[in-house]
C-alpha cells in the first residue's frame, strides 16, 4: 500500500434487528523508517591508568517506525572494544545496551 490516507468499513451481518452493523475505518499509511538513536552520543574514558580496563554503556534505541536489525557493533582505534549486541532485532521504541571497553 502506498503512503497516504486509507478508508473502508466493516460490515457485521447477523440475525439481529438493524443488521448489518457497520463500523467506518480510516488510517494514515506512512513510509517505514528505520532509525537508530545512540545515547550518549560520545564517551570519554578520561585518564584511565595503564593496565586498567574501563567499561561504559551506550543505549541504542529504535527511533523509527519499523523494525530494525543491528547486525553487529564494532570499534576503531587501539584499545577499544564493544560487546553485547549481535543480530538483535528492535521493534520501534525498543532499546538495547552496548558495553564499550577502553583497555590500557
Amino acid at each position: 500500500m502506498a503512503p497516504g490516507n486509507a478508508s473502508g468499513a466493516i460490515a457485521i451481518a447477523s440475525t439481529a434487528a438493524g443488521s448489518p452493523s457497520t463500523i467506518d475505518l480510516s488510517a494514515t499509511v506512512v513510509t517505514p523508517v528505520a532509525q537508530i538513536s545512540v545515547n550518549p552520543a560520545s564517551l570519554s574514558f578520561g585518564g584511565t591508568a595503564i593496565g586498567v580496563t574501563a567499561t561504559q554503556n551506550v543505549t541504542l534505541t529504535n527511533a523509527g517506525n519499523s523494525n530494525v536489525t543491528i547486525s553487529s557493533v564494532s570499534t576503531t582505534g587501539a584499545g577499544f572494544s564493544a560487546s553485547g549486541v549481535s543480530n538483535v532485532a528492535l521493534a520501534p521504541n525498543q532499546t538495547v545496551g552496548v558495553d564499550l571497553t577502553g583497555l590500557n
